[in-house]
């Protein structure tokens, strides 16, 4: 996500972008979801255990949000939202990301202004920053960075075009960019490519990153 709307003028500057030309050619989009998921994985390549030890929870936390998003139960969505809004530190936190990241994703494949009432269940849950930008990817608007990305996507445009917008992207603060690329894949490739709501690039991540193991005698939390 972009720096925090509250010392940021790039909050200001969130509109919504052409959703309407992604929505009206998917294929275009699933023909460029490879390019999100390569670069997510090569910054998790490149940072190492620390970003992963970031993602690694709002992944498992992020499970069920993806699910109720694709399937659209409001009921659902408030409840896992719940776990996971205002996760991980900072002004923006990576759970928040990774939300505003599926919000775009589903405004994508289709208008979603009924992500408005969930949104308010949950935005005291974390931090005034974070809140407003979920507000606002509720309404689909999004950041001059991540219209860019979005307007990428939409025909066009060269798979070099998408590859750029979505390194600056994965710039945007320490986690915050790769928590929203996270959210934004994993929900496109459940709508776009019809697959099943396993979190793609967190099983592969995992494969190459595995969690640390708990130390021995440690119980486990129940």
């Amino acid at each position: 996500m972009a720096p925090s709307p509250a010392s940021d003028a790039t909050f200001t500057a969130a509109r919504r972008p052409a959703w309407e030309l992604l929505q009206r050619h998917p294929r275009e989009v699933v023909g460029r979801l490879g390019i999100l998921s390569s670069e997510l994985e090569a910054k998790i390549e490149c940072e190492g255990s620390d970003l992963f030890a970031v993602l690694a929870p709002v992944w498992e936390r992020g499970r069920s949000v993806i699910e109720a998003l694709a399937l659209g139960d409001v009921g659902r969505l408030e409840a896992s939202a719940l776990d996971l809004v205002g996760l991980g530190a900072g002004s923006t936190p990576a759970g928040d990301d990774y939300l505003v990241g599926a919000f775009y994703a589903l405004w994508a494949r289709s208008d979603a202004d009924w992500l408005a009432g969930p949104v308010e269940i949950v935005a005291p849950n974390t931090t005034t920053p974070s809140a407003a930008w979920l507000r606002a990817a509720a309404r689909g608007e999004a950041s001059p960075t991540w219209r860019y990305l979005i307007e990428a996507l939409g025909v066009g445009h060269s798979d070099q075009a998408v590859r750029r917008a979505t390194l600056e992207v994965l710039e945007c603060g320490a986690t915050s960019g790769a928590a929203s690329i996270a959210g934004f894949v994993d929900l496109a490739e459940l709508l776009f490519e019809g697959g099943s709501a396993q979190l793609l690039v967190a099983r592969r991540a995992l494969r190459r990153w595995p969690p640390p193991t708990r130390p021995a005698g440690k119980p486990e939390k129940g």
